[in-house]
C-alpha cells in the first residue's frame, strides 16, 4: 500500500503589489515562504482560504 502526501492549499497577499495568490503544495506546514507570482517579492503563504 502506498501512502500519499496530501496536497494543501496555501494563500497569500503581497504587501508590495497587492496580488492575492494561492499555491497547492505537498506540504503540511502552517506557513510557507515563497515569491509573489506577480512581482517576485517575498511573501508568507498560510494554509487555508482567505476571506475578503
Amino acid at each position: 500500500m502506498t501512502t500519499r502526501t496530501p496536497v494543501v492549499l496555501y494563500v497569500y497577499h503581497c504587501a508590495k503589489c497587492g496580488q492575492d495568490g494561492q499555491l497547492h503544495l505537498e506540504e503540511t506546514a502552517p506557513e510557507v515562504t515563497t515569491a509573489c507570482s506577480m512581482c517576485g517579492a517575498k511573501v508568507l503563504a498560510e494554509e487555508g482560504t482567505r476571506e475578503h
